[in-house]
């Protein structure tokens, strides 16, 4: 049998010599030694040949009685040191692993159970680091580490064999801390016997390294397979628990938190990052954060996460995100005690939730903030009560998904999208449980019926276009708010969705039930340019339409069945000698179904036509261009168009006004003086002539 040359130091005669040999020793030599490798016996890498040391002395793997040694690797020679074995049933044992900073990229390996290299003994709570100080990455083989740091100061570290955390014994205390702001990658999974009731074995993820001007920069660590502990039978999940407090977690396996009866926890600006499209069973426990750090992110592939979640007792915010592909998070999301809770929504990715996101009874109020590009889907029945903000990107119903319990949604940017195209009932029916209200500058994709009580609104603190893209119903009691914004514009003059509000409906129809409201406001007026103002604004003194619900024929918009608001009423101001009615666009091609606010002034001037506050040729030539109209067109009123007795026909009724006004305020007069001749007048007024003997000759 060919035996080690140190067979006889390691064995029970060796060491009994050994130890009366110490006591010959001088003090100075009775304590742990640092030694630094040579590689002076390349090729050979044997870590327990002398010659690949500086001195010519190895450390002592096995006999620890006088404490451990540590163990420094640097330069570029014989790079692929080799762990002993087991010798007589005791694992080769170190008291701790530096790279300096002159170390080229090291292996370290056999990567097999027979070749672990623990770094701690039974009983040592002392921490036993591993330390990277170079900028190179450097490879490990097994490592056990009872209690420590390992540390990515200057450049990474990777684990090629599963990482014993805590030495594999029950006893507290045998923690590990992932520390530096480098990459730390656990190739292997995490083992050891480690419980996450009262024991040790906790792996604490605290990669940050404050700079000198006091920013912090961060790490991450990676668990690439699942976390194992071997047995006779068959591997049995770890049972560790998992703190993310500084940094990131990148898991991409199943398992790689281990016993999914254990618990992962995530504070500070920790965040446990997703890949590979995995099924994560483990509990979260989450805690409110100071910055913006998520608490999940999700990296890369579909993963699910079918483990519970829990907030944390207290107020909070609490960030998720999805750079790319969709997480799934299964479990509700319910906070304990008391305190207000903002959930923020971010990446380009996506998410879903099919839990319950909701308050802690009357207690927390939780928002909803959604930003970024991408889409996060709520599929379960949330109780949440506070209002729900889109300020880009997608938020979506599906399935059996409700918010009914939320104040509002608001998509705030015209980017926003509220999608309900995916509920089951196939719409959203906004103010089933308590007054709602949707507003925003964005779209609203899908159906949507709003109930009595509950309203529409587009614009956000200001003017604003908000899109419906689907059937648009408000039910009796429901109403549109509408303002007009900062100036005195109206469809002549200014833009809808910009000068005033204004609701565009495409590809689907629009339905304005018997008892539905239009509330007209005001209040982005000055005081002055308010109809209420005294002396009123001479804006006020024609009439002017504002297209309050454009219904885009050419994307599919309808209003099928002409429908009209029933109630228009004036919400912040008095509308003096005003009348506000509205009416629906029939033509087609140009505002067949559209609905728009008409305001007229009682002390219009009988004859003028087109508001310039004079009556000539101007309004004569518009009586004659309209003469006969029953019903508005060219986007004019009916008395812009000559009916200036009302009655919604334009005849030789409303010429007889027009001539009993001829001349009024022209050149300065302020009362009718002599019709001029010749002029379109005369034809007009012969024409009424003729009308009105024609109607006494009839029996």
């Amino acid at each position: 049998m060919t035996r080690n040359k140190y067979w006889f130091a390691r064995s029970a005669h060796g060491r009994v010599w050994l130890g009366l040999v110490v006591l010959l020793m001088t003090p100075a030599t009775l304590s742990a030694a640092t030694y630094t490798w040579s590689g002076g016996a390349f090729p050979d890498p044997d870590m327990t040949n002398g010659a690949n040391w500086v001195g010519g002395f190895a450390p002592d793997f096995f006999d620890y009685l006088l404490g451990l040694d540590s163990i420094v690797f640097t330069g570029s020679v014989n790079t692929s040191p080799v762990v002993p074995e087991e010798q007589f049933l005791s694992p080769p044992r170190i008291g701790g692993i530096t790279f300096d900073a002159a170390a080229d990229a090291f292996t370290i390996g056999p990567a097999d159970a027979d070749h672990y290299l623990y770094l701690g003994t039974d009983g040592d709570t002392t921490d036993r680091p591993i330390v990277n100080n170079s900028t190179a990455t450097q490879t490990l083989g097994a490592m056990a580490m009872y209690a420590g740091t390992v540390n990515a100061a200057s450049g990474s570290l990777a684990f090629n064999h599963a990482f014993n955390v805590g030495g594999g014994d029950w006893e507290s205390g045998y923690n590990v801390t992932l520390v530096g702001d480098n990459d730390i990658t656990f190739a292997g999974g995490l083992t050891g016997a480690g419980t996450s009731i009262t024991a040790g074995g906790f792996l604490y993820v605290d990669m940050r390294e404050q700079q000198p001007d006091t920013s912090y920069t961060y790490g991450r660590a990676y668990i690439t397979a699942d976390s194992m502990i071997p047995n006779d039978l068959e591997p049995t999940p770890w049972q560790g628990k998992v703190y993310v407090r500084q940094g990131a977690l990148r898991i991409s396996s199943n398992l790689a938190l281990g016993d999914p009866s254990s618990e992962t926890q995530i504070t500070d600006t920790g965040t446990l990052e997703l890949a590979g499209n995995i099924t994560v069973p483990e509990t979260i426990r989450f805690f409110g954060k100071g910055g913006t750090e998520p608490i999940i992110n999700n990296v890369g592939g579909n993963n699910t996460m079918t483990g519970t979640f829990i907030g944390a007792t207290g107020g909070g915010n609490y960030f998720f995100r999805s750079d790319a592909g969709k997480v799934t998070i299964e479990s509700d999301l319910l906070c304990p005690g008391t305190g207000t809770r903002r959930f923020y929504l971010y990446g380009a990715g996506e998410g879903e939730f099919k839990g319950n996101v909701g308050d802690n009874g009357s207690r927390v109020w939780t928002y909803f903030y959604k930003y970024d590009s991408g889409k996060w889907t709520l599929s379960g029945i949330n109780t949440y009560t506070a209002t729900t903000f889109i300020y880009d990107g997608t938020l979506a119903l599906a399935g059996e998904g409700t918010i009914n319990q939320t104040g509002g949604i608001r998509a705030n940017i015209a980017t926003s999208v509220f999608d309900v195209s995916g509920l089951s009932a196939g719409k959203y029916t906004l103010g089933v449980e308590k007054v709602q209200w949707l507003d925003g500058k964005g779209t609203v994709k899908g159906n949507v019926d709003v109930l009595g009580g509950s309203y529409i609104r587009a614009g956000v603190n200001g003017i604003g276009l908000l899109t419906f893209d689907g059937d648009l119903t408000l039910q009796s009691g429901a109403f549109n708010n509408w303002q007009i914004g900062n100036a005195l514009l109206d469809d002549s003059t200014g833009v809808g969705g910009v000068d005033f509000d204004q609701i565009l409906v495409k590809g689907g129809d629009l339905c304005l039930m018997e008892g539905s409201e239009l509330r007209v406001y005001v209040g982005l007026l000055a005081a002055a340019l308010r109809p209420g103002a005294d002396p009123q604004d001479p804006f006020w003194s024609s009439t002017h339409t504002w297209k309050v619900i454009d219904v885009d024929e050419a994307n599919g918009g309808t209003n099928l069945g002409g429908t009209n608001f029933s109630i228009v009423t004036p919400m912040d101001n008095t509308f003096p000698g005003l009348t506000l009615s509205t009416f629906v666009g029939t033509t087609a091609g140009v505002d067949l179904g559209d609905i728009f606010l008409k305001c007229t002034s009682s002390s219009q001037i009988p004859g003028d036509a087109n508001g310039d506050n004079q009556v000539d040729e101007a309004d004569a030539k518009r009586l004659a261009t309209y003469w006969g109209a029953t019903s508005e067109q060219g986007g004019l009123t009916m008395w812009q168009m000559g009916d200036f007795n009302n009655d919604n026909t334009i005849d030789a009724r409303d010429a007889a006004i027009l001539a009993a006004q001829w001349g009024y305020n022209v050149g300065g007069e302020t009362n009718p003086a002599a019709v001029p001749e010749p002029s379109a007048l005369v034809l007009l007024l012969a024409s009424a002539s003729m009308l009105l003997a024609l109607r006494r000759r009839r029996p």
